[in-house]
């Protein structure tokens, strides 16, 4: 059960981190046609 917790965990953890830079960058866009 262990295993099979820290395989999703290494599957999911990239997805969060690289959402959170789309996210960073989608602002910067909607920023930039803003100003």
């Amino acid at each position: 059960m262990k295993t099979f917790l820290s395989i999703v965990l290494f599957l999911v953890l990239p997805f969060v981190t690289h959402a959170q830079d789309i996210t960073q960058t989608l602002r910067g866009t909607i920023y930039d046609q803003i100003g």
